[in-house]
């Protein structure tokens, strides 16, 4: 009678194999964090970027907090600006809102990150409810941020209060 290797039935071979897959996600996800951010607080590198975006956490808290979360999930710092034709951005627009397509009420807007004025905004852009006059604000401070930046520029959207910042 043949004996039984000692781990059968134990569940050894399947933890092991859970594990081996735990890790190659783990390096997968470092991977990802690596080729779109990471680290949210620390500057890209210098060369990296033609323009600094702030959006300011004291003046618009809930657009500031949705761009750090969706960051921080992996979507880019560094956008593009492809903001010249106009029926392209409203698409976006509309492909990145669709996940919500009910309208929301009268104080509410939808939010979404990366831009749809953007090369990197559409399908699969983080979208979230947030307060319209927040929304508003911060969407005309991104437009007088980049005013003068030519189409494929390139823009870090920060939202960390930097030396030299304005009170």
């Amino acid at each position: 009678m043949a004996k039984k290797p000692s781990n059968a039935g134990s569940g050894a071979t399947s933890r092991r194999l859970t594990k081996a897959v735990i890790d190659k996600l783990r390096i997968a996800r470092k991977r990802n964090r690596g080729a779109h951010g990471g680290n949210v607080r620390k500057p890209p590198p210098p060369g990296t970027y033609d323009r600094r975006i702030f959006i300011d956490p004291k003046k618009f808290p809930q657009t500031a907090a949705h761009i750090r979360r969706a960051q921080q999930k992996g979507h880019p710092r560094i956008l593009t600006k492809d903001s010249g034709n106009k029926r392209t951005v409203k698409q976006r627009r509309r492909d990145a809102t669709r996940p919500l397509n009910e309208q929301p009420r009268n104080t509410w807007d939808r939010d979404e990150y990366p831009f749809a004025s953007t090369k990197e905004g559409g399908p699969g852009s983080s979208v979230q409810y947030v307060w319209w006059k927040d929304n508003q604000g911060a969407g005309n401070e991104i437009r007088k941020q980049w005013a003068g930046l030519p189409q494929g520029g390139r823009v870090w959207v920060d939202t960390y209060r930097r030396p030299g910042d304005p009170p």
